[in-house]
């Protein structure tokens, strides 16, 4: 049954050493585990993982405990995660609880 209110696709690659993950639709309490899954994996042989999110059009708390989650799982292997493309909308919530330092922010849509 397809859930509008609830729906998030990812896609996943590598590119140049760098773990590319774009997201489409919404990272909420119900999406949240698709994305934690994803960030689950080993970071082995990554330099960068970009989560790309020029299609995500609302995060919830829930989102953003996966974020957290991963960043610190990343900074123990000494990788970055950089955000793309994320709306006004998505600045204002990271900036509001302190996300804009944690993650780093890329404004352009990565291609």
């Amino acid at each position: 049954m397809y859930d509008k209110k609830n729906y998030m696709n990812i896609s996943k690659k590598i590119e140049n050493g760098n773990l590319v993950i774009s997201l489409e639709g919404k990272l909420n309490s119900m999406s949240s585990p698709l994305l934690e899954n994803e960030l689950s994996g080993e970071f082995e042989n990554i330099n960068e993982v970009h989560l790309d999110f020029t299609n995500l059009r609302y995060i919830s708390s829930a989102g953003l405990r996966v974020l957290l989650i991963g960043a610190k799982k990343a900074a123990v292997k000494n990788i970055s995660i950089i955000i793309d493309g994320a709306s006004e909308s998505i600045m204002e919530v990271f900036t509001i609880t302190g996300f804009n330092k944690l993650l780093r922010h890329e404004k352009g849509h990565r291609s």
